[in-house]
């Protein structure tokens, strides 16, 4: 079970009643509701000075000075930031600190997918006794990853998230709050196979407007490329306005998306010449071929394109960089990233 905390022990730590709020003991998230006025007037002075759409690195060092300094039962830490910025920070904030920055009491390590897989076992392995691991992750510890000796949980209530505008037909990858069944589920990271506490370093307010989910994939990506497998499957043969249409068909999803979203996937293709510019919005022999390819339409045109023009080999390259995640690997390290600045001759 994950143990409360009380807001006095918060605000020992430097914290206001609501502005490090605990999950208490139970299945159910319930935030701990003060009611004292000085943590609330705490609270609000605290917000005035502080943006809540950036991270309080001071605030969660001291957080983590109480914590080891409690009489709770001590273990590793998990904290979530929303991105490598954020990590890299705390890291070196952390870094700097004469308690936690002691190699031979506390070792640091960051987790995001970014990271060689080698590096990012680390977080598994066991420490010495009176060594405790001090983890800065992203999401990715939510759900995918478990690690037994966490005692203590640090919630940013940040996240990077994909998310489509069907306005502006653009796709981006905006920080926002985590939905509170994403922060249910952070807490759960603490007292697996012992007591813990989780600290969400956002407001009941700020909690109470969250979202319960997050939204399908459906509603956050462009929908060219399965408006093209839905023409190719013959899933649908009529327009868009049709019964049998590209409409109706994703309007039967339990999410289904924007109508926007829709139509700008139908033009896309209809410009790309995948699809007939008639108004019938049949696929043509272009979009057969294009929904045989493995990558975006406008990529795989481009491809056919340069077969035409004798450079395929380049726009091969081209279409594999574009279609495939990041390829650089993170640092995990300040001296990994010094060598990588100022490599040796």
């Amino acid at each position: 079970d994950v143990e409360g905390v009380a807001a006095a022990g918060a605000a020992a730590a430097g914290v206001g009643g609501e502005a490090a709020q605990a999950a208490t003991e139970g299945v159910d998230v319930k935030l701990s509701r003060s009611g004292n006025a000085a943590d609330e007037e705490a609270l609000q002075r605290y917000q005035y000075v502080h943006d809540d759409s950036e991270v309080d690195f001071a605030l969660i060092v001291a957080l983590l000075e109480y914590a080891y300094a409690s009489e709770y039962e001590k273990g590793a830490t998990l904290i979530f930031m929303s991105g490598w910025q954020d990590i890299s920070n705390m890291i070196d904030e952390l870094s700097r600190h004469d308690g936690f920055g002691d190699a031979a009491r506390f070792k640091l390590l960051p987790l995001h997918s970014g990271i060689p897989t080698a590096k990012q076992k680390e977080i598994f392995k066991p420490v010495p006794r009176g060594v405790y691991k001090i983890i800065v992750s992203t999401n990715i510890a939510e759900t995918s990853i478990t690690v037994n000796d966490v005692a203590f949980v640090v919630d940013t209530g940040r996240v990077k998230e994909k998310s489509y505008d069907p306005h502006m037909k653009t796709s981006t990858m905006d920080t926002t709050w985590v939905t509170k069944a994403a922060s249910t589920q952070r807490k759960g990271r603490a007292g697996r196979v012992r007591a813990g506490c989780c600290w969400h370093l956002f407001s009941l307010r700020r909690f109470e407007s969250m979202r319960e989910h997050v939204e399908s994939e459906l509603l956050r990506t462009s929908l060219e490329e399965l408006c093209l497998q839905a023409k190719a499957l013959g899933l649908t043969p009529g327009a868009a306005a049709d019964p049998n249409g590209l409409r109706a068909f994703l309007g039967k999803a339990v999410d289904a998306p924007h109508e926007k979203a829709i139509d700008h996937g139908i033009a896309v293709l209809t410009d790309l010449g995948a699809l007939a510019d008639d108004g019938s919005e049949r696929l043509t022999q272009l979009g057969v071929v294009l929904s045989d390819l493995v990558v975006h339409p406008r990529l795989g045109k481009m491809v056919l394109w340069a077969m035409v023009l004798n450079c395929a080999a380049s726009a091969l390259k081209v279409a594999a960089v574009c279609s495939y995640r990041e390829p650089f690997v993170l640092p995990a390290s300040q001296a990994s990233l010094t060598l990588t600045l100022n490599p040796k001759p």
